[in-house]
């Protein structure tokens, strides 16, 4: 196979498309003379804009819009990383060849109901990486980068850099989609305060939804800085880049931060790293429990179902703050 266009399917959201950049870089080495389009939905589109290797980021704007796209375009190759039934419909009816992700749903929809493990670990990058294996591409490396723009580092800089000089950043991401996902603010709010007597800057990190929460963490504290609403997306990279280290719910940040090399403390309550979402830096620090009862759903519920929390109850803010000094001292040396 020769294609000269490559188009890669992958709507949503933060964490996943982060976790589909190495797929890029494999085709981008394999199939050095293809141009690469991505498809995904409108939020998404400047995470990746400016991502090397990719010709053009199109716009998802519905099943009938796209198809007419693809006619105009004509790629030679398929890469659906999504697949489900919009990346189905939208490749219906065209000669094109298509390579399609496997899911792995039952595998991991058995861990959540009978807490039966998969005898092989996965991560959900490999599953993505071993849909152009019948293309005959292997990757050379596993973990996503994400380049930081000299146009994000000006407007961090402009607007941050000066609270922070001279600190150490610790960087705090409190939000997530499911509230069963999200460590208790009371928590990031002891985290926060302990760290600022000791001369450290924290920020929290998030969008406007986390705002309530970010303000909780803060109190009034000026060495406290809230940036939840004010960094747009393709920002984003070079913020969590300011940053010694970050503490994080399982959630997209995570991916972005270890994709521009900062070092994460990623807390897991209701689902598990074993679901294929693990942060996949070298020094990455997972914390999570040993309950009987994680993971209780692939993506995360609105409440507990067992009504105690203690998948997130019983981490304590002692035990972040002891993960953050070791980070910050390793950091250092």
């Amino acid at each position: 196979m020769n294609p000269q266009k490559i188009l890669i399917v992958r709507f949503s959201s933060i964490g996943d498309i982060v976790l589909t950049l190495p797929v890029i870089d494999a085709l981008r080495e394999h199939f050095p003379q293809a141009a690469l389009f991505y498809l995904t939905k409108t939020p998404f589109i400047e995470l990746i804009a400016n991502y090397p290797g990719l010709e053009q980021v199109i716009q998802f704007e519905g099943i009938r819009h796209t198809r007419k796209q693809l006619r105009k375009l004509q790629p030679d190759l398929i890469i659906d990383l999504h697949a489900n039934l919009r990346s189905h419909l939208i490749s219906l009816f065209h000669s094109m060849p298509v390579q399609r992700y496997q899911k792995q749903r039952w595998q991991r929809q058995q861990y959540v109901w009978f807490k039966k493990q998969p005898a092989q670990p996965f991560h959900t990058v490999d599953n993505y990486l071993n849909v152009l294996r019948p293309l005959g591409v292997t990757a050379s490396r596993t973990r996503p980068t994400l380049p930081v723009t000299d146009e994000a580092i000006a407007f961090i800089d402009q607007r941050y850099a000066s609270q922070w000089k001279g600190k150490p950043v610790v960087g705090l991401v409190p939000g997530a989609l499911h509230s069963t996902k999200q460590w208790l603010p009371e928590r990031y709010r002891a985290v926060a305060h302990q760290l600022t007597t000791e001369g450290i800057k924290v920020i929290v990190i998030g969008s406007y939804a986390d705002t309530p929460v970010a303000r909780q963490i803060q109190g009034g504290q000026p060495d406290i800085i809230d940036t939840t609403g004010q960094v747009p997306l393709r920002y984003l990279p070079a913020l969590l880049a300011q940053c010694q280290v970050v503490v994080c719910n399982d959630t997209g940040p995570m991916h972005i931060a270890v994709a521009v090399g900062t070092p994460v403390i990623a807390i897991f309550g209701s689902t598990t790293p074993a679901l294929g979402f693990s942060p996949l830096g070298e020094h990455d620090i997972i914390i999570e429990t040993s309950l009987a009862c994680r993971p209780c759903h692939l993506h995360g519920r609105s409440h507990c179902p067992k009504a105690h929390f203690n998948c997130m109850k019983l981490i304590t803010s002692e035990e972040v703050i002891d993960h953050i000094h070791k980070k910050l001292y390793l950091k250092e040396s």
